[in-house]
């Protein structure tokens, strides 16, 4: 089971072209892992846009689904030499259901599709998940360990001694 994001995405295709050296000078193309067929080209232009989805498909044998709040950032354009099931506008799987690709960053910060996609995989390899599972947003989850450690280092750090190691005279944790 192969999950590939934006460049791990590019390399499991047959071949990667870059005729102008944007990426390496001396090789102006690299073979790819051959899971999909489809080629990648690079070109100059950075592809950067927020996208708003929704997937409802199977991957590794399960219903996975869930709205997507990602963001699509890469270099070059791929482009499929046979037909795919898609994975939203920027994403295919392949026929086994246990290949997937995609330019989507940010792929898991939304709940639903995340713990649809681990139950997914879990499901497929028969273990069952370990812990409940999260009910939060990635950003929420991210928002409660950025908290505990402010918390760990205005217990545990010496501010007064950062300050003057810093040599500056105010220093505050953000909170």
């Amino acid at each position: 089971r192969i999950l590939g994001i934006c460049g791990g995405y590019q390399m499991m295709g047959t071949s990667l072209r870059d005729p102008q050296g944007l990426e390496e000078k001396n090789q102006k193309e690299t073979e790819g892992l051959k899971l999909f067929r489809m080629t990648t080209e690079f070109y100059p232009e950075k592809v950067l846009r927020k996208v708003e989805d929704f997937v409802d498909v199977r991957i590794f044998g399960a219903r996975v689904s869930g709205k997507l709040e990602c963001y699509e950032i890469h270099m070059g354009q791929s482009v499929l030499e046979e037909p795919y099931d898609s994975l939203g506008s920027c994403g295919v799987i392949h026929p086994s259901g246990n290949l997937v690709g995609t330019y989507y960053h940010g792929l898991f910060e939304s709940t639903e599709f995340r713990e649809s996609f681990l139950n997914a995989l879990a499901q497929s390899v028969g273990k069952p998940r370990s812990g409940a599972p999260s009910l939060l947003s990635a950003g929420q989850l991210k928002e409660i360990h950025y908290e505990r450690l402010s918390d760990l280092l205005t217990r545990h750090l010496n501010l007064d001694l950062l300050r003057d190691a810093l040599g500056v005279s105010e220093l505050k944790l953000c909170r």
